[in-house]
C-alpha cells in the first residue's frame, strides 16, 4: 500500500512538471516554429517565381480568378503586358497561358503537354472522350477520330473536300430559305445559325439532320445547355476544392457525375 502511494505521488510530481514546462516553453516554441515554416514556405514561393514565365500578382487561395472577366479577353490584355508566354495562378492551380499560335504548335508537338490536369471534374469525368482522356488512349482515340473524319469528308483533299463543301452549302440554302420565311419580320437569327451547324455535325458524326421545330434537336440542344450550366457551376471547384462542399455546389457535382 505504501509503494503504491509512493508511486502515485510520483507520477503526480512529474505531471506537474511536464504540465509546468509545457505551458511556459509551449507558446514560444509554437511560434518559432511556425515562423520558421512560413519562412521557408516563402522561400520556396520566390524560387518558384523566379522560375516561372511572368505574370500578374494575385492574392493567396483564390488567385486571379476574381479579376478573369470573359476568360479569352482577360488573356489577350495580358498577354499584351507580359508578353506571349505568362503564368497566373487560378485558384490553387498554377496556370501557364500561352497566347502564340507558333508557341501552342511547338507544345502540342511534345509528349509532356499531352497530359490532363489533376482536377475533381476530370475525376468524376474519368478519363472519357477524347478531350479527357491522355497517353496512350488519347493518341490511339485521336488517330482513330482522324481517319474516320478524313472518310466522311473533313480533308482538304480529294473528294472528301467536295463532300464537306456540298454539306455546308446546304445547310447555307436551308438557312436562307427559312429567313425568306419570315417574310421581313424580326427574327432570333441564333437558332437558325445553332441549327446548320449542328446539322452539318450530326450529319458526319450520325448520319442524321434536323429540321426547325424538330422535338429531338431541341431536346438534344436542352441537355448541352444544361451541362454547360452544370459545368459552369462546378467550374471554381476545379480551382478551389473546397467550393464543392458550398451549399448546393455537391448536388450540381452529383448531376455532372450521373450525366456523364
Amino acid at each position: 500500500m505504501i509503494t503504491m502511494l509512493t508511486n502515485s505521488k510520483i507520477l503526480w510530481g512529474l505531471w506537474q512538471v511536464l504540465n509546468y514546462c509545457v505551458t511556459r516553453t509551449s507558446v514560444p516554441l509554437l511560434v518559432a516554429v511556425g515562423t520558421a515554416l512560413l519562412a521557408a514556405r516563402l522561400m520556396a514561393l520566390v524560387r518558384e517565381m523566379r522560375k516561372l514565365p511572368p505574370g500578374p500578382w494575385s492574392p493567396p487561395v483564390v488567385g486571379y480568378l476574381p479579376f478573369l472577366g470573359v476568360r479569352h479577353k482577360t488573356f489577350l490584355e495580358l498577354a499584351r503586358n507580359y508578353g506571349a508566354l505568362f503564368s497566373a495562378r487560378l485558384g490553387n492551380q498554377l496556370t501557364i497561358v500561352l497566347s502564340d499560335y507558333k508557341l501552342i504548335r511547338e507544345a502540342f508537338r511534345r509528349e509532356e503537354f499531352t497530359g490532363r490536369p489533376n482536377t475533381p471534374l476530370m475525376h468524376t469525368l474519368d478519363g472519357l472522350g477524347i478531350i479527357n482522356s491522355e497517353g496512350r488512349l488519347w493518341k490511339s482515340q485521336r488517330r482513330f477520330l482522324h481517319d474516320k473524319l478524313r472518310e466522311f469528308g473533313v480533308t482538304y483533299m480529294g473528294n472528301g473536300k467536295k463532300i464537306m463543301e456540298g454539306r455546308i452549302k446546304n445547310e447555307v440554302y436551308e438557312l436562307i430559305s427559312n429567313l425568306h420565311r419570315s417574310e421581313g419580320t424580326p427574327i432570333d437569327i441564333n437558332p437558325l445559325l445553332a441549327l446548320g451547324v449542328s446539322n452539318v455535325i450530326c450529319g458526319i458524326t450520325m448520319s442524321v439532320r434536323f429540321s426547325q421545330g424538330d422535338v429531338r434537336f431541341e431536346r438534344m440542344n436542352h441537355l448541352i445547355e444544361e451541362g454547360m450550366r452544370l459545368f459552369g457551376e462546378v467550374h471554381y471547384g476545379e480551382y478551389i476544392p473546397l467550393y464543392n462542399y458550398l451549399p448546393g455546389k455537391a448536388q450540381a457535382q452529383e448531376k455532372v457525375a450521373k450525366k456523364s
